[in-house]
């Protein structure tokens, strides 16, 4: 499992207790993201949002947010 960054935040629905958000940051615009979903898997209820630094524009899908990387200082 390869995660590049962890960032710790607290997270609403778990009565603003802190949870760690794995970022993977991918340079193609053709990716997986097999180590984020391991990530989640190990570590389930300790795990908040997970991020993706990509090429493409800004996507949500469910606790996965996919940002382009100009938008990385917003983390």
């Amino acid at each position: 499992m390869e995660i590049d960054f962890l960032i710790v935040e607290p997270y609403e629905n778990a009565a603003m207790k802190y949870r760690v958000s794995p970022i993977e940051v991918k340079s193609s615009k053709r990716y997986r993201t097999v180590s984020l979903d391991k990530f989640k898997t190990k570590f389930d209820k300790k795990v908040g949002t997970r991020y993706v630094l990509h090429p493409k524009p800004l996507v949500v899908e469910n606790d996965v947010v996919k940002l382009p990387i100009y938008m990385a200082g917003l983390l």
